[in-house]
């Protein structure tokens, strides 16, 4: 692992000037992030792609074959529904297919968001696992003393797009846009949250991180 991050280096070291004087995006509440991703609950998994809001969505599905395989208009993935949410890198509706950066985008650094520590996560950030598949890149709504995390996740074939509450492990860090601008009134928050563990948990993020690889 160590050698991987000392051979990833000199990237970062380039990308460095760019990241600086890049254009920030428009600002963004987390409030708005929030609803848009509440829309993507119920879509069909879908590897690559990030497009719903058809009237007829409901007839999409991802069908668990070896390899899987797609029916249907609408579907997404964890980082098309990021991406989507944040209105990354600009304004998009939700029946547009687009899918500008992929899992590993978001795990590196990126002139567009930043790194931020799991105590400071916060409503719309997005959450991201080393892995790199489909499936591991989240967005977050709140988390516990206990560790477990609500977040929308299109994570699986099998569970297509919730917003479900799950245990993350320490590998899991977050990214937050540039520009997100933190509101009141929506949803749970730290400190409010009590023990989400009493909340219907979701299936486990864990091996749904490498779902869809």
């Amino acid at each position: 692992m160590i050698r991987s991050i000392l051979l990833l280096l000199p990237a970062f070291v380039a990308l460095a000037p760019a990241l600086a004087h890049a254009q920030l995006p428009a600002p963004r509440t987390d409030t708005a992030v929030a609803q848009l991703a509440d829309t993507v609950v119920g879509v069909a998994f879908w590897p690559g792609h990030a497009t719903w809001g058809q009237p007829n969505r409901s007839a999409s599905r991802c069908v668990a074959t070896s390899p899987t395989y797609h029916v249907g208009p609408s579907g997404s993935d964890g980082a098309g529904l990021v991406a989507k949410a944040w209105q990354l890198p600009g304004p998009v509706d939700l029946q547009t297919d687009s899918h500008p950066y992929g899992p590993l985008q978001f795990w590196l650094p990126h002139a567009l968001w930043y790194a931020v520590e799991r105590a400071d996560w916060q409503l719309g950030d997005a959450i991201v696992h080393p892995s790199a598949t489909p499936g591991s890149v989240q967005l977050f709504d709140a988390t516990d003393d206990w560790g477990h995390v609500l977040a929308w996740r299109c994570q699986s074939c099998s569970g297509g797009c919730d917003h479900a509450i799950a245990p993350l492990g320490a590998e899991w860090q977050g990214r937050r846009r540039h520009n997100l601008l933190k509101t009141a009134g929506w949803g749970q928050v730290r400190g409010q949250a009590g023990d989400l563990r009493e909340l219907e948990p979701g299936p486990d993020p864990e091996a749904g991180a490498g779902a869809g690889a």
